[in-house]
């Protein structure tokens, strides 16, 4: 192992699953020993493939996360983890093994299976015998057949698909060579190939660019507003809710220093404040529209504000943005304190002061049973006339099994005069603090007109939310 010192070389990144095993890991006892060498038979079998990949390709170097960060030493695993989306980014290439559930698992598979052969759609094949004596064999799709999955189960469904870590670093390597159970993907800002030269299923509808093309315009120099409002519906909608919230994390701690690349490398382009995992000065007023997608939990220990998506342990979304939206909250101060050095990392605290249009309301959970689980439809409901004003999406579930209530105050995010309904941030206020609330979820309110009777009660209000 050798510290670098400045010098451009080119070097290897590995991705891969850890495992529950911290096996073959650097500590403050025995980096000096790694320093001065380290036994090839002694690696994990994933840390050995690796290697033997970047021998056949001529590359000298490669970084392992496990080898090259002090894992006890949280000053260098602080320091180092605020590098990783500049690793990633500026590796050569990046190895993901990604079939393996832990470092034993190695790269390679025993035998390459093509996409169609490996799918319910088996394709009709004709097998002839070349002039050398070689079998050749030539298999033929048809639609009649059934329909293509628009999906790659090897790279999306994989263990490695399943990491938090590893998001960012999909996302920010500019090349990745991607070993599977069932063959070889290459994967750039450009492409996605396969072993079979087949063209993968994810990539039949046109205009679906690559998990690593996501990243590809955070590199030009375009800073104008159409360029931003594009990074911004990639960072909430692609990189958030569709890349990384679903992810698992072995820290739950880690939940925002997990992408703090990613994050860094959009900031170079938004000119906002990012407020755990939020652009403030980016249309905040949509940051906040976010509401889970099935289960959630909440984190053991506080690790972001209730605003933030952060909060929760959970696969989150965003509602479609409307072009003849009308924002009506404004933002009006923000407030972060984060653990350690990185902006980008570890929130000890925040909280953003808001003016907008509040109204009371009540939140009904009606319980249903459905195959025999019971599960609960949230209604938004005026306070004073019990009128149904719009459905609401709430961050946790409801407790017990009986319908319940919850008096909640409604701050109006957006409004949309094409569709006459508006968003909703439901908030509740915290005892003993004046004008301060944390979330409680989201509500879309319909037939809302700013000058109807139903807005008579709405007040314009500054409020904190932490």
């Amino acid at each position: 192992m050798i510290d670098n010192d400045g010098t451009v070389e080119r070097y290897i990144t590995l991705s891969y699953c850890w495992g529950k095993s911290r096996t073959f890991i650097t500590t403050a006892r025995s980096l000096r020993l790694r320093k001065s060498r380290i036994v090839y038979k002694y690696l994990p079998k994933t840390f050995k493939d690796a290697i033997r990949i970047a021998r056949q390709l001529g590359i000298r170097h490669i970084w392992v996360d496990a080898l090259c960060i002090v894992q006890d030493d949280r000053a260098d695993w602080e320091n180092e983890s605020a590098k990783m989306g500049a690793i990633y980014s500026t590796s050569f290439l990046t190895v993901a093994a990604d079939s393996s559930t832990d470092c034993h698992g190695g790269c390679f598979n025993t035998r390459s299976v093509s996409q169609d052969l490996a799918s319910d759609n088996t394709p009709f094949e004709l097998v002839t015998s070349a002039s050398n004596g070689r079998e050749s064999r030539l298999s033929l799709w048809t639609p009649i057949r059934g329909a293509r999955k628009f999906a790659l189960p090897d790279l999306d469904e994989s263990p490695l698909s399943e990491r938090g870590w590893c998001c960012q670093e999909r996302i920010l390597s500019p090349r990745i060579l991607h070993f599977t159970r069932s063959q070889l993907f290459w994967e750039c800002r450009e492409c996605l190939l396969a072993e079979d030269n087949l063209r993968p299923w994810a990539l039949w509808h046109a205009g679906v660019p690559t998990v690593s093309g996501l990243a590809r315009n955070l590199y030009g120099t375009a800073t104008d507003a159409v360029t931003r409002a594009r990074l911004l519906d990639i960072w909430y909608r692609n990189v958030v809710a569709q890349s990384y919230s679903k992810r698992k994390l072995t820290h739950a701690h880690d939940k925002l220093i997990a992408i703090s690349g990613i994050a860094r490398a959009f900031h170079r382009h938004l000119r906002s404040d990012y407020v755990a995992g939020l652009w403030a000065q980016q249309d905040v007023a949509w940051g906040l529209a976010w509401r889970r997608r099935g289960p959630a939990a909440a984190p053991p220990a506080y690790r972001a504000p209730s605003f933030s998506w952060a909060a929760l342990d959970a696969a989150v979304e965003w509602p479609a943005r409307h072009d003849a939206g009308r924002a009506s909250m404004q933002l009006e101060s923000v407030h972060v304190d984060v653990e350690g050095r990185d902006p980008f990392g570890r929130v000890a605290a925040a909280w953003i002061e808001v003016t907008g249009m509040v109204r009371a309301a009540v939140v009904v959970a009606r319980k249903r049973i459905s195959a025999g689980v019971v599960e609960f439809d949230w209604e938004l409901r005026s306070s004073r006339s019990n009128k149904w004003l719009g459905t609401a999406y709430m961050d946790h579930d409801a407790g017990g099994d009986h319908d319940t209530e919850l008096y909640v105050n409604c701050l109006v995010l957006s409004s949309h005069e094409d569709s006459g309904q508006a968003d909703m941030l439901l908030l509740e206020e915290i005892p003993g603090q004046e004008n301060a609330y944390v979330r409680k979820g989201v509500a879309v309110l319909l037939g809302y007109e700013i000058d109807s009777q139903y807005s008579d009660y709405e007040e314009r209000q500054t409020l904190k939310i932490y």
